[in-house]
C-alpha cells in the first residue's frame, strides 16, 4: 500500500457515480427503446460479460500488442542506427520524423485500440448462451443433432 496514496470521498463519488450514469444509461436504453428486443437478463448477462471478461481480456492483449509494437519499433531504430550511424534523438526535431511518428501512433491507437477492444468484445458476446439470441450463437442443437433432444440414440416418452 502506498503511504501517499490518498482516496477521499469526492473520489469515492466520483467512482459512485461513474457506475450510476453507467447502469442509468443501461436503463434508459433498454426501458424506453429496447424493451421488446431483449430481456433484461441478457442485458445484465451482456453488461457483466463486457465488464467481467472483455475488460480485462482487453486489457492482457492490448499490453501484449504494446509490447510487440516497441519491440519492432527498437528493431527498426537498431537497424536505423546501424546502417546510417544516426540516433534517433538526433531527429527527433526534423519535421518528417515528426509526421512520421504522428502516423505510427495513429495506426498504433488503431491497431490496438480499435481491434483488440472490438475483438474482445465480440468474443464476449460469443461466450453469453441466452434464449433470446440462440440463432445468433448457432446454439440451436436441437436443430443440428436431433438426438440431443431425446437423450441419445433412446426417445423418452416424456420427451
Amino acid at each position: 500500500i502506498n503511504p501517499r496514496a490518498f482516496f477521499s470521498w469526492a473520489d469515492a463519488c466520483v467512482l459512485l457515480l461513474t457506475f450510476v450514469q453507467s447502469f442509468v444509461v443501461l436503463g434508459i436504453v433498454h426501458g424506453l427503446f429496447h424493451k421488446s428486443d431483449l430481456s433484461l437478463d441478457a442485458v445484465i448477462k451482456f453488461f457483466a460479460a463486457g465488464f467481467i471478461i472483455a475488460t480485462p481480456t482487453a486489457f492482457v492483449f492490448e499490453t501484449i500488442v504494446m509490447f510487440f509494437f516497441a519491440f519492432i519499433y527498437y528493431i527498426v531504430e537498431l537497424i536505423f542506427y546501424a546502417v546510417k550511424g544516426v540516433d534517433f534523438q538526433e531527429l527527433e526535431y526534423d519535421m518528417s520524423y515528426r509526421i512520421c511518428m504522428l502516423v505510427g501512433d495513429i495506426l498504433q491507437a488503431f491497431m490496438v485500440a480499435a481491434c483488440v477492444e472490438e475483438l474482445c468484445k465480440y468474443y464476449a458476446f460469443r461466450t453469453v448462451e441466452h434464449p433470446d439470441l440462440i440463432f445468433v450463437t448457432g446454439l440451436n442443437r436441437e436443430k443440428r443433432d436431433r438426438n440431443s433432444v431425446f437423450g441419445g440414440n433412446v426417445a423418452y416418452s416424456f420427451s
